[in-house]
Order: C-alpha cells, then structure tokens, then sequence
C-alpha cells in the first residue's frame, strides 16, 4: 500500500505497493491507505467502519489508495489487481490498434450490461501507457475509470463525483488528476490479440467484476456521508470538514 498522511501541507505523490503506478493528488483531500487507517478512526468511525472493516474492504477490492474531498462531493479510488485476463494480455501498450478496439469495446459492453449507463469508452495515453477511459451514470452519481493493464496486472483510477450528472467541472477534476499518473512497470506481452475472441469476453467479465466492486463502495460511503451530513446531532470529525445541510 501507498503511504500517505491525513491532510498532506502540499500535493504529494502516492505509489502502488510494487511501485508501477503513481498519482499526485489534491492537498484539500483525505487520503486513505492501509497504513495510516489506524490514523483516520474518527473518519472510518463516521462511515461505520472500523480500522480492520475498512481494511478488508480495501483489500476486496483491490483499493490500495482511497481520497475524498471535505464534503465528500469528489472522490477517487486507486486500485490494482491480478487475473488470468492481465496476465494474458501481458501490456496494453503491446496490442495494436485494433486489439485496443475490441479490448475496449467487450469492457464497454459488460458495464452496459450491469447497473450503469455507458456515456462515453475512449482510448487515451498517459506518460506512454494507453488507458481505457469509461465514463458511467449510476443514477444518483457518475464515475470516470481509467483502466490500463501493465507487467500482466490491471491498474486503475477512478474518479466519482455525488450528483446524477458529470459536469465539465467534475469531469476536469478527474482529468487533472488523471495527468498526473505515471505508470513506471516494464512492459509484459501476452496472448491477446484482436482474434482473440474468448479472451476479449473474459476481459468483459473480468473488468465488469470490478466495477460492479467500485460502485458498491461509492454507493456505502456517500450514502453515508449524506446521512450523516444531514443529522444535526451529529459530531463531525474535523479532518474531513463535513458540512452539516
């Protein structure tokens, strides 16, 4: 896990455990990592979580860094994770124009098929490394994911913001925080290619699993974060500025 502090005095750099993939995040947010849980009780303690609650949920689901703004109207999770589907594409910058299409395209097609509406699936590079960029409604908030598969494991960062549309505002917060990330794995090439037809579907499950596992934990703690915003008696902890309705 990344090691970060409550409130960083300055944007500071996060890194993967096998330190492959890096962002720079805001000052303004709370940034959540497995070590410096034990750090931030009274905020998990507002989410109802404990310490080894929000523990396991991290390593469920693969976050291996969780950041959320004051009111809890941006967020972003980061996120990394072995399957046989990375470890068969090897690297995404190794597969050619048309196996980035279909790749992106079976992604697309199984997040269309679960709770979310499908906006927008382009490709897009960042420090040399092509993503996946999906960007989903969920009904009462949106999500944007960049997805890439680097050295035969999946990375990805997600940005959710906490209304039913993506504004351009919301949509550049994710973007700024997207052009900071630096992807330092060495390239792994695998099986895949564009007539891989089984492989392209198992790559639409694998990648539908994990969104499925996003927006769960989106949809528990900005609840929570409404609920609890909304109770005049309740004491909010200082470190995450909550503001009461």
């Amino acid at each position: 896990m990344a090691v970060g502090i409550s409130i960083p005095a300055v944007a500071l750099e996060y890194t993967d455990n096998s330190g492959v993939m890096t962002v720079t995040l805001p000052d303004e947010y709370l940034i959540l990592t497995e070590k410096n849980l034990s750090h931030n009780t009274d905020a998990l303690k507002s989410w109802g979580h404990s310490v080894d609650s929000f523990k396991r949920l991290m390593n469920d689901k693969n976050i291996f860094l969780y950041a959320v703004d004051g009111k809890g109207d941006n967020q972003f999770q980061l996120k990394c994770w072995d399957s046989d589907v990375a470890a068969t594409i090897g690297d995404l910058s190794s597969l050619g124009g048309d196996g980035l299409t279909d790749a992106m395209a079976a992604i697309g097609e199984g997040i269309a098929e679960g709770e979310g509406n499908l906006l927008e699936s382009s490709v897009v590079s960042q420090s040399g490394q092509p993503f996946f960029r999906f960007t989903v409604n969920v009904g009462s908030f949106c999500y944007v994911q960049y997805l890439t598969v680097c050295g035969g494991k999946f990375y990805s960062m997600v940005y959710y913001n906490s209304t039913a549309e993506l504004t351009d505002a919301q949509r550049q917060t994710a973007e700024s925080v997207f052009a900071t990330v630096k992807v330092n794995g060495g390239s792994s090439t695998g099986l895949f290619n564009s007539n891989n037809i089984a492989t392209v579907i198992l790559l639409g499950v694998g990648i539908l699993a994990a969104v499925c596992g996003v927006v769960w934990v989106i949809m528990t703690i900005v609840s929570d974060i409404r609920r609890r915003r909304s109770e005049p008696d309740e004491i909010v902890p200082d470190r995450i500025e909550m503001r009461r309705k």
